[in-house]
């Protein structure tokens, strides 16, 4: 009996070593499957945390964009400005030479009339 019952401890040992195994395999199991879903997550994550970056990275690129953008108006409006006050200068002294000629003729011509009125005085 004892060895039968030494048999049978044998065999319920060598049972339940089987069942621990298959339990410890369906263990196994579920944390692969937990492994997966884990990964699956920080993959998600992951994705997720790279389109927020890549949202990121396209709003900078665009305020960049705006930035060059405003620049560029302002450098055209400059340009705009100085070229308007180059004409203006210009004409300023355009406008400055002619009226330094006719004051130079009027001079001229008081200086002549002043002249032939001496030249006359004299004469008579």
């Amino acid at each position: 009996m004892i060895n039968s019952a030494a048999g049978i401890g044998g065999a319920g040992m060598s049972a339940m070593a089987g069942g621990g195994m298959q339990a410890m395999a369906g263990g196994g199991m579920q944390a692969m499957q937990g492994a997966e879903q884990a990964i699956s997550q920080m993959s998600s994550f992951s994705n997720f945390r790279t389109q927020q970056n890549a949202s990121r990275m396209q709003e900078a690129v665009s305020a960049q964009n705006q930035v060059a953008q405003t620049y560029a108006q302002m450098g055209a409006e400059r340009t705009k400005t100085s070229a308007q006050n180059f004409q203006i200068q210009a004409e300023t002294n355009t406008k400055t030479s002619e009226m330094e000629r006719e004051t130079y003729v009027n001079q001229r011509k008081s200086s002549d009339k002043l002249q032939g009125k001496l030249v006359q005085l004299m004469m008579s």
